[in-house]
């Protein structure tokens, strides 16, 4: 059976600023529940700067500046994290297997397999939950995810999930921000439906991200066929009953899709840091459906940032607007060095583009 991914936000693990402990142990006890009926879990859990913050709330530490801040916090955090998820499991003869990534991680092809060889490896073994998070203490900024709603979704794609499912301290998306009068909660979007109606404004006080983020997110994995939700962490029994769909609870996102392999893989990426800038003449053969065309050197115009082959890189127009990705057949050393010339193999394979004429 496809596995089940869950992810807890920063703010469902805390009460009145307060960690939950209670309420963090009955949320394992769920998934231990949905893994003993055979329903294969990857726990995605927030954090690891909250808790890093709550332990050190009485003491005088001193930062250079808020990234600096937030590296130490997750430092401090991410341990006294995985030692509850320890003691929680070891009570169920259970083991957490922690799994730290950053984006970096998803550019190649190779770290890609390399992260799901691992994910299905804890998979399958028994007695064992992998717990996933950002590596917050030593991503760099540009490479930070969006929070860990994007990761939730990527590491969706990569077990072929057949649900992800965000646990939230809200009941789901709301038409407006859920504390204003008459707010109505939506019970099911389509990826296919208009959203720009919907008014999703603010975030949690102790996650990065907010309501906006977590529908792009979902919206993402539903895009690849994977059934998502976004629910309240409080509500009872929360995990069961989404799974076995016999009643109305939180938003439901939905879509679908037939890619496997490298073309799923780098639908879900998110834009890499490197790219190549294509002329006008490539940019319109690209984008019209009717034209079938290779990515050659000759309609290149410049190479942006450093990569490898089997990398996936952007494609852009000379306005910098991102076109698709693509899987590089050259390093960037090598590319530079054909720019213009013809005779040469196509630069990618397995293009995803965006943006159609």
């Amino acid at each position: 059976m496809n596995p089940i991914v869950v992810k807890i936000g920063s703010q469902a693990l805390f009460k009145d600023g307060v960690l939950d402990l209670k309420h963090i142990e009955q949320l394992i006890f769920q998934i231990i529940e949905l893994i003993e009926s055979k329903y294969p879990v990857c726990l995605v859990s927030s954090g690891a700067v909250a808790v890093g913050n709550f332990l050190t709330k009485d003491t005088h530490l001193q930062f250079q500046d808020h990234i600096q801040k937030r590296q130490v916090l997750a430092s401090i955090g991410q341990p006294y994290l995985m030692s509850l998820y320890i003691n929680i499991l070891k009570k169920f003869n259970y083991y957490p297997a922690q799994i730290l990534l950053n984006r970096e991680d998803f550019r190649s092809c190779m770290h890609y397999e390399n992260i799901r060889r691992a994910l299905m490896g804890v998979l399958g073994g028994e007695k064992i939950i992998p717990i996933l998070n950002e590596n917050d203490t030593t991503t760099l900024t540009n490479l930070m995810f969006t929070d860990n709603d994007e990761l939730a979704s990527l590491v969706a794609g990569i077990v072929e999930a057949q649900r992800l499912i965000l646990l939230t301290s809200t009941d789901g998306i709301y038409d407006r921000p859920p504390e204003e009068e008459g707010a109505v909660l939506i019970p099911h979007i389509s990826i296919e439906e208009s959203t720009k109606n919907i008014r999703l404004d603010g975030k949690t006080t102790m996650g990065r991200g907010g309501m906006i983020s977590k529908l792009s997110s979902c919206k993402k994995a539903a895009s690849l066929g994977v059934i998502t939700h976004i629910a309240n962490a409080r509500e009872k029994n929360v995990l069961m009953r989404l799974v076995k769909n016999q009643e109305s609870l939180g938003t439901v996102i939905t879509g679908s899709c037939h890619l496997k392999g490298v073309k799923r893989w780098l639908s879900y990426s998110p834009t890499p840091p490197c790219s190549i800038i294509v002329d006008n003449n490539l940019k319109l053969r690209l984008l019209n459906n009717t034209l079938v065309s290779s990515i050659l050197p000759i309609g290149v115009l410049k190479v942006i940032g450093d990569f490898q082959k089997d990398d996936i890189i952007a494609i852009k127009d000379v306005d910098n607007t991102t076109l698709g990705l693509g899987l590089s057949e050259y390093s960037s050393d090598d590319l530079k060095s054909y720019l213009g010339t013809y005779n040469q193999k196509p630069i990618t394979r397995y293009e995803k583009m965006f943006i159609k004429s």
